[in-house]
């Protein structure tokens, strides 16, 4: 399904997912950030990731990781598409979410990540009419 949505909505795109990896006998540690297939999705949750951003390459080819303490926060600024997709063993939901409007409260500055809230409408769409009638909390 994602990748029939990708194809129609700025593609390529792919799955990031964030991983911290602490230094041993210290308090801090560094973010590892991995780009994968949308594809790669199910293996992924099987393996015990549950957490994912999806990425436009079109809409931002590029990504300073070195910008913010937290990959996570950076993804979200910058509107990318968060995924929580637990194994479906656990009986959890999906979810899906945007950050598409940031205000810098200093300055009073307004970024609205329109491509990216376009491209979330249009996966939540696809999934409203995949699941039919089923409750969702999209």
């Amino acid at each position: 399904m994602l990748e029939r949505w990708a194809a129609k909505h700025s593609p390529p795109w792919e799955v990031l997912t964030l991983g911290f990896e602490p230094i041993p006998g210290a308090r801090n540690g560094t973010w590892r950030v991995t780009a994968h297939a949308l594809s790669d999705i199910p293996a992924l949750t099987r393996a015990g990731e549950w957490y994912f951003f999806l990425r436009s390459l079109t809409i931002t080819p590029e990504v300073d990781w070195t910008l913010a303490d937290s990959p996570c926060a950076l993804c979200s600024v910058n509107g990318l598409i968060g995924l929580q997709h637990p194994e479906p063993v656990q009986r959890r939901v999906s979810t899906l979410g945007i950050v598409w409007k940031v205000v810098d409260h200093e300055t009073g500055d307004v970024v609205v990540h329109d491509a990216y809230l376009a491209a979330y409408n249009a996966l939540k769409r696809q999934v409203k009419r995949l699941l039919g009638d089923k409750p969702s909390h999209l």
